[in-house]
């Protein structure tokens, strides 16, 4: 079964972190991609009554996953001062991450806004021969916490291979699609990951085929 993919903290991007007026569950998707073993501090563990605004951005994401998995087990959502309190501990998180990137206001509002894959346009979908940083930008326009659909078997090229991801595209679904081109860029971007003309190709027929769908619904 498909888990949730971990995003470690110092990979973590603005465009990674949903919006604090964004849905529950969304939220509770995102929790879930911190991974527990980064908080190795001797400090006492943070709480949702502590200022966030004096909380580490492991912390504050810290904070987030503890709190899912507290309402998970009791089966019932938060109350409403829980969920003002766990929306301002988002926002606290995309200030931190903001923070550290040198990330202005302006430059957020301009950041590609997820966009559903039931609602996507013909003219959202990039050509493929696009320049690279258009396909980009519309690789961070999918919204995985809003799609995420436990599947066992998305297309994902660091597990599959190209060649394996490639041979996909024709039998999956637009998500899965969309999905494959998120976690390739996600790849890209890290720091001294290679980038050769296998990942362009792929990055190329996955936007080909998405444009292909949408242009035919």
């Amino acid at each position: 079964m498909r888990t949730l993919p971990i995003i470690k903290t110092d990979q973590l991007t603005l465009s990674d972190i949903p919006l604090p007026t964004t849905s529950l569950p969304e939220i509770w998707l995102f929790a879930l991609t911190f991974d527990l073993h980064e908080r190795q501090s001797a400090q006492p563990l943070p709480t949702l009554d502590d200022d966030p605004a004096r909380l580490s951005l492991i912390d504050l994401r810290h904070v987030l996953y503890h709190q899912q998995r507290k309402w998970n087990h009791r089966h019932e959502p938060p109350d409403p001062a829980t969920e003002r309190r766990l929306r301002e501990i988002v926002q606290w998180i995309r200030v931190r991450v903001m923070e550290r990137d040198g990330i202005g206001a302006a430059e957020a509002a301009a950041l590609p806004r997820p966009m559903q894959s039931a609602a996507l346009k013909p003219r959202v979908v990039p050509p493929p021969d696009a320049p690279l940083e258009a396909l980009a930008a519309f690789a961070y326009t999918f919204n995985f916490y809003a799609e995420f659909d436990p599947v066992p078997d998305w297309p994902i090229a660091e597990e599959r291979g190209y060649a394996g991801v490639r041979a996909a595209i024709p039998r999956v679904s637009l998500p899965e699609l969309r999905y494959a081109l998120y976690t390739e860029q996600r790849r890209r971007s890290r720091p001294g990951a290679q980038s050769g003309p296998e990942s362009e190709q792929l990055m190329r027929e996955l936007v080909a085929e998405m444009g292909r769908r949408v242009a035919g619904r």
